[in-house]
């Protein structure tokens, strides 16, 4: 594990989900090879995932349609700008019920401390939440938006 410590993972409704993402939306390490396994001691020894990684808003108030988990402290101004954010599904609801105002639960990813020649496509876990998809681009692709999260 990358801290020391508790994380937080989301009190999700029991049924009421929809993990059908479109299939460039996070893909894991498994996705290509077609191996049967894959471990942490294969290949470069590095498990990542990729994923489209899309800005959204910050909300400082307390509204039911937005609420972030850090897993460490709060970003500073400076590193919330760059937070980015991974929709790993939403909320169930009515057919004709505006994606604008659904309920999305997200993973938040912030840019890596790294040499890497890429080091502007590689992020890390910096907690979860929950906003509603007026609050996120969802507009973005995979190729303008895709990033690799170890």
């Amino acid at each position: 594990m990358g801290y020391e410590g508790a994380i937080d993972y989301l009190d999700l409704p029991l049924g009421g989900m929809e993990w059908e993402l479109p299939d460039d939306e996070i893909l894991g390490p498994w996705a290509e090879g077609g191996t049967e396994s894959w471990h942490t001691g294969d290949g470069k020894g590095v498990v990542a995932l990729s994923a489209t990684a899309r800005r959204f808003k910050m909300r400082r108030d307390n509204e039911e349609d937005f609420e972030l988990f850090y897993d460490m402290a709060e970003p500073s101004e400076m590193e919330e700008k760059a937070l980015k954010c991974v929709v790993a599904g939403k909320r169930r609801m009515k057919a004709g019920f505006p994606t604008h105002e659904t309920t999305h639960y997200v993973l938040l990813i912030a840019p890596k401390k790294t040499d890497s020649p890429r080091r502007d496509k590689i992020y890390e876990r910096v907690g979860v939440g929950y906003m509603a998809g007026k609050f996120i681009d969802l507009g973005a692709t995979r190729s303008a938006g895709l990033v690799s999260i170890q």
